[in-house]
């Protein structure tokens, strides 16, 4: 398999979301049945430290996801990173999704909505 079946991601454009006092996402959901990752990343760069929340669907099925910050793992390219402070909610710049299970094809993952939650 060519690239061990890559990965594809895609995240919102850069905005101040102003969470402080939330204490976590709750995201409306529809997959494929593959294992995905909630992303978000609290800096402008282009590259650079995200935190991850991986989670499976249920082929065709809506479901509901609700994801303290707490639960978030700091990571950079992949890799879990230490010794990183946990997300401030407040300076939160970029939600996102990414599929990275080496699986070359098609994928399919719908989001109804995100909300912030206390």
């Amino acid at each position: 398999m060519e690239n061990n079946g890559g990965f594809a991601s895609t995240r919102s454009k850069l905005h101040s979301y102003r969470l402080g006092g939330y204490i976590g996402l709750h995201v409306r959901i529809r997959g494929d049945g593959r294992e995905y990752q909630l992303r978000i990343r609290t800096d402008n760069r282009f590259d650079g430290i995200s935190y991850r929340y991986r989670f499976a669907t249920q082929p065709e099925t809506w479901m509901n996801i609700r994801v303290p910050f707490s639960k978030f793992v700091p990571t950079f390219r992949g890799r879990i990173l230490s010794n990183v402070p946990p997300i401030s909610a407040e300076q939160i710049q970029q939600v996102g999704f990414l599929i990275s299970d080496k699986q070359a094809g098609k994928f399919r993952i719908e989001i109804a909505w995100i909300k912030a939650y206390k």
